[in-house]
Order: structure tokens, then sequence, then C-alpha cells
């Protein structure tokens, strides 16, 4: 078998780590809130999805950009050499998550989760294929009910998007030159007005909640309107990242230690993505419309600006062992706590109807300790182990 060189990584953002595992942990908050407290709209915590796509994008952009074989690098990658590179970097923790989802599986056996009790292994183990493969699970195989991709951890209906959009970086999108990109950036910047202002641009939005309307909420499902909405999601925010990419340097070896993202860049940026993804819903029942203005602004200028500030700025010391904690935790985190949130944490809420507060309290603080401790060992015990041992056997050959 023909040897190729393995790319060795570039210097790291380490902030930008940092706040992937910021945003991470406020995904975990809010599911929290959503199933225990006020509801989905509780505050704005799924946004940390648009923010998760506009960094793909960002990083993506960064690491790939000049190495490709193809274009002018002899030493670069092929196009199976780089979908290898992000099959090794996502999938071993995606298919842990689905693995993990399976195990709870019928703990979430409850009022919420009642078509768990007519689930039997066989198709079980049916949909738990087409779980691992990221395809969308066909209605007689969806055990769950709650018509997601896939029917043992919802959160990979974001992985999904990431692995199209990395393909379509792969096959196309790598050659546009950065007029083109600005041009589609401002093209897709329409979509998130669609969505956010609930302009109905496709002619499927007429069956969506009205309680999600004004919302970035949705994309989970294979249904035309959660497509136009997960589509949307995606496009502005990993276009606009990769054209930042194309625009700013790489990081310094030798920053301006005067600046002040120098000196404050992490902290920063934290503070901002708390804060916006924190706020709670706006406008009430009767002018929802100051939300999607809400949070179309966030999508198309904040998550840029904290980007950049997280891009800019550097880190030293305990600031930088916390931003690489913090990255290295970020995605286990993500694709592991829906099981336990959604499934085990729903099944005790089905069977408690009359759980006091302080019982509830005591779970949800249970289940984010747990959430920690399952991302944690799932990190040191499978990830890092077998995407070590893939870049050793597979990668480098």
């Amino acid at each position: 078998m023909n040897q190729t060189t393995y790319l060795p990584s570039k210097p790291r953002y380490e902030i930008l780590d940092g706040l992937r595992g910021v945003a991470a942990i406020l995904v975990l908050l809010y599911h929290h809130f959503e199933l225990f407290g006020p509801g989905i709209t509780t505050f704005h915590g799924y946004l940390a999805v648009d923010f998760f796509f506009i960094l793909s994008g960002f990083v993506v952009g960064y690491a790939y950009d000049d190495r490709w074989k193809d274009m002018g690098n002899p030493k670069g990658m092929s196009l199976w050499a780089f979908f290898k590179r992000r099959l090794v970097r996502l999938h071993p923790m995606l298919i842990f998550g689905m693995f993990f989802g399976m195990l709870m599986f019928y703990f979430g056996m409850g009022d919420i989760l009642s078509q768990i009790r007519d689930a039997h292994w066989p198709i079980i183990l049916v949909s738990f294929i087409f779980a691992i493969l990221l395809i969308p699970v066909p209605k007689a195989f969806e055990v769950r009910g709650w018509g997601e991709l896939n029917s043992f951890n919802g959160n990979a209906w974001t992985l999904v998007y990431e692995y199209l959009a990395n393909i379509l970086y792969a096959l196309f999108i790598r050659r546009f030159n950065k007029t083109l990109l600005a041009v589609l950036v401002a093209v897709f910047a329409i979509l998130t007005l669609g969505i956010g202002l609930n302009i109905d641009f496709f002619g499927v939005m007429g069956n969506r909640s009205a309680e999600h309307a004004y919302t970035f909420i949705g994309g989970w499902d294979a249904t035309p309107t959660q497509l136009v909405i997960g589509w949307s999601r995606l496009l502005y925010p990993f276009f606009a990242g990769l054209l930042m990419a194309r625009c700013m340097a790489a990081p310094q070896h030798q920053p301006d230690e005067t600046s002040f993202l120098h000196r404050h860049g992490f902290l920063a940026a934290s503070v901002v993505l708390m804060v916006v993804l924190l706020m709670p819903f706006i406008g009430g029942e009767n002018h929802k419309i100051y939300n999607g203005i809400y949070e179309v602004c966030c999508i198309l200028f904040v998550f840029p600006v904290i980007v950049y500030m997280g891009a800019k700025g550097t880190v030293s010391g305990g600031n930088r062992k916390f931003c690489k904690w913090l990255g290295d935790i970020s995605y286990p985190l993500y694709i592991t706590h829906s099981p336990i949130i959604f499934t085990l944490c729903i099944g005790w809420k089905a069977n408690n109807p009359g759980a006091t507060t302080d019982q509830i309290i005591f779970v949800c603080v249970c289940s984010v300790i747990l959430s920690f401790m399952v991302a944690w060992g799932s990190l040191k015990l499978w990830d890092e182990p077998v995407r070590a041992w893939l870049k050793e056997h597979w990668l480098k050959r």
C-alpha cells in the first residue's frame, strides 16, 4: 500500500477552542431548562448551534485551504485524505454517542415517549445502523416517536449538516475565491433573515409550530420545513466563517502583548457569548418579531465579531490549559448529554409527575455532573485512543 504524508497540525486558535466549550456547556444548561423549566424558549442557548457552524467554517478554512494537492501544493491532500481526516475527527465520538443513547433507550419509557413501550430489539438494532451512518431513519424504524433524524441521540442532527458542509467544501467551496464567497454570504444572509423574521420564501413553513416562529429552533428532521431551517442555519454561518478565515492571518507567534485582546481576549469573548446565549426570549407572545430580529443580529453580526475576538486574542498559562480543557470536552459533552437529558431524565420526569422543586433541582444537578463524567470518560477512554490508533494505522496509509 502506498504511503502518504500525514499533514502536521497547524497552530491552534486556542481561544476558539475555549469558546466552543463555553457554548457546549450553555447547550447542556439550556436543555435542562427546556425539559424541566419554562420550556424551549427559556433563553437563547439553541443559538449555540449557529455559533458552532461559524466556528466550523472558520476552522475548516484555516486548517485546509492551502493543503490541497490539486491546488498548487505537491505534498498536499487528496479528497479521500481529507474525508478520512474528518471521519477520524468526528465519527468515533459520534458512534459512542449513538451507542450510549441506545444503552439509555428504555430508561426513557413513559407517557412522554410512549412509543418506546412498543419498540423491540430487532427494530432498535436496524435503527441504530441508520443512526451511526447518519442516514435519516425511515418512519418504520423510528422507535422513539419524536420524528428526529435518529432515535438515540437528538443532538447528532447537527453532525449531519457538519458532514454535508465538509463534503461541499471539499468538492466545490474550497475553489471559490473571496469575491464569490462574499456574494454567497450575502445571499445566505437573506435566508437567515427569512427564518428569523418568519418569511416563508419556499412555501413550506405553514405547518411550523407557532411556538417556534421568529426563532431559529429546528433542523432536526427530514421534513421540508425542518430541512429549510437546517440548511438556512448552516449556510450563512459556515460560509461566513470560511470567508473570515480567508481574510484573516494565521495566529501570531509573537502577538502584541499590549493589546486588549491579547490580555483579555478569552474573557471578553466568553462574556459576550454568554450574554448573547443567556438572553431571555424577547417580545413575549404579542411581539415575537423582536426576538427574531435579535436572533438575526446575533447570527449575522455578533457571532462573527466573537470569532474575530477569539481569533485575534491569545492565552497563556492557566488560561491556555483551561481553553484546551474546554476545547477537548466540548464535542464529547455535546454529543453525549442528549441521551442523559432527553432519555434518562425524560423518563424520570414522565414517571414522577408530582416531583417537588427541590427533587427536580437535585435531578438536574446530578444530570449535569453525570454529563461531564460521561463526556470526560468517553474522551479519555474511547475518543482519544481510537483517534490515535486511526491516525497511526489509517491516516498514514
